[in-house]
């Protein structure tokens, strides 16, 4: 940087972390009757909570899950939910995402 009077100074380096997510979820069928299916692609080892919110913001169902590879399918049952909207929360210390979907 040149300052305004001419004078030259540099400013000390400093590395960085950035967690980019290379993950990529999908969640089907959308509607689900009898239970979603959910694919982890791009997960490398690591353990994950899913967690299922319903309308009103209450927690109705959380299961941690220990992910072994880059491609992890999941199945969740969901015949004892009431029809409805529900929230899918997938979080692990740096990753966090909320997918939608409906129970018929």
């Amino acid at each position: 940087m040149v300052d305004k009077d001419g004078k030259t100074t540099f400013s000390v380096v400093r590395a960085t972390n950035c967690n980019i997510s290379n993950w990529i979820v999908s969640l089907y069928p959308n509607p689900a009757l009898d239970n979603i299916d959910i694919v982890l692609t791009g997960v490398q080892q690591k353990s994950v909570s899913l967690i299922i919110i319903n309308m009103q913001g209450q927690t109705v169902w959380k299961q941690p899950v220990q992910i072994s590879n880059v491609y992890r399918k999941l199945s969740i049952p969901l015949k004892h939910f009431s029809p409805g909207i529900y929230k899918l929360k997938i979080m692990d210390g740096d990753y966090n995402q909320t997918l939608s979907f409906i129970k018929q």
